[in-house]
């Protein structure tokens, strides 16, 4: 049985429950949608109403699914008139322990039996709690490692807040210089430490307060990927650490540095939001003059004075920028153009225009680069009032047409 092939309007009590295993399970889940009052009523299937509701599962966020997978459970109950009118009364964030037999779709769709347990607290399930800590810590594979760091903002881990239904606070200490594992010079870095607290197996980490300006040594893991420089901390070793060449480099790397990229123009690095970002205004010359073109990359990882890797993107971009624009304009002209092959502004009370004179009045007017390619916003002459359009081209050189923005 597909996803598609449930069905939630089923002629009979009979006919929707063959829809469900045989067997049942035990799942533990945090409501995230139940009947309240305003809402309609419940369809009926024969005498009996089939209610549901929706859940979510914080505690298996992945990069797939960053909130948590979620679902439906649903079970045949005759409406009350006093009281809650479809019980069970599963009741919006709060968390429930249930006895469920899943749908044969595969999907998470559930047939109720039995609820097992109120008001759950998930951190004492200790399968739920090792697989919180696994999704939040399970990339930090790297053996442990001594790191001095120049920490840039305050943390106090007193006011970190759990994720909602995960029971593990989490935030991070961001520096702008280390030394790593015994080595005796610092160098540059962008990154941070993330610091897990809860009243569990982090319970030492609720009272750390680190401040900025500081140096502080501490024992953690790495996370997997090479290029990031991101770690999760073990233990707290020493803090308010003495090291001047540390201090003074932690403080260099936060003033603004100027990069230039080589035939195309200069750049000046900064940080904005934890991240060391490299911006300029280039200038585009065309048969009407000029246009400015706002560009930002992501500056490297090893050396975040430099944004080499993303100027190999803007290189391709700008070497032969008239072929690239071509590329670009015709994926969106691609995209917008009708069957006879025309577009459809929004001038003049919905006027068409050829895709050659569309692609004429289009022009780039920002550039944002990172480690999976290139984003840009495409001006579009006032042709969708003041929507721009986006588009993306990869590190192997394809361009592909976005939306309209705006």
């Amino acid at each position: 049985m597909s996803p598609d092939e449930f069905n939630i309007n089923p002629k009979s009590r009979e006919e929707f429950l063959a829809q469900f295993e045989d067997t049942s399970t035990e799942i533990t889940v945090k409501i995230r949608w139940s009947w309240n009052k305003g809402s309609g009523p419940y369809q009926k299937v024969g005498d009996e109403n089939l209610a549901y509701v929706n859940f979510i599962c914080p505690w298996l966020a992945s990069e797939q699914y960053p909130f948590g997978r979620g679902g439906q459970i649903w079970w045949f109950c005759k409406r009350k008139v006093l009281g809650y009118p479809y019980p069970p009364h599963l009741k919006e964030d709060n968390c429930y322990k249930l006895r469920v037999r899943q749908s044969k779709t595969g999907e998470l769709l559930f047939y109720l039996e039995d609820v097992i347990e109120k008001d759950v607290d998930v951190t004492k399930d200790d399968s739920i709690y090792e697989t919180v800590k696994q999704r939040i810590l399970g990339r930090y594979t790297g053996a442990p490692v001594e790191l001095l760091f120049y920490n840039i903002e305050n943390v106090d881990m007193s006011k970190a807040k759990s994720f909602p239904g995960m029971g593990i606070a989490i935030d991070s200490a961001y520096f702008s210089a280390i030394i790593e594992g015994g080595n005796d010079k610092p160098k540059i870095a962008d990154g941070q430490v993330i610091i897990p607290a809860d009243d569990k197996d982090f319970a030492k980490n609720r009272g750390i307060r680190l401040k900025a300006g500081k140096i502080y040594r501490v024992r953690a893991r790495k996370i997997d990927q090479e290029d990031l420089k991101a770690y999760a901390l073990e233990v707290l070793l020493e803090e308010d650490v003495e090291n001047k060449e540390l201090a003074e480099l932690g403080r260099k790397a936060l003033e603004p540095v100027q990069y230039v990229v080589e035939g195309i123009g200069e750049f000046t690095i900064s940080r904005e939001n934890q991240m060391l970002l490299a911006r300029a205004i280039l200038t585009r010359d065309n048969e009407d003059g000029s246009d400015e073109i706002s560009v930002c990359m992501e500056c490297d990882s090893e050396d975040p004075t430099k944004a080499d890797k993303s100027a190999i993107m803007l290189h391709k971009i700008f070497d032969d920028i008239d072929a690239s624009e071509r590329k670009i304009f015709a994926a969106i002209a691609d995209d917008l153009a009708g069957e006879d092959g025309s577009i459809e502004t929004w001038e003049d009370e919905r006027s068409s225009i050829s895709k050659e004179d569309f692609m004429k009045r289009l022009s780039i007017g920002v550039i944002n680069i990172d480690d999976s390619g290139a984003e840009l916003f495409i001006d579009l002459d006032d042709m969708f009032t003041d929507h721009a359009y986006t588009a993306f081209i990869d590190n192997d050189g394809n361009v592909s047409a976005g939306d309209l923005m705006g």
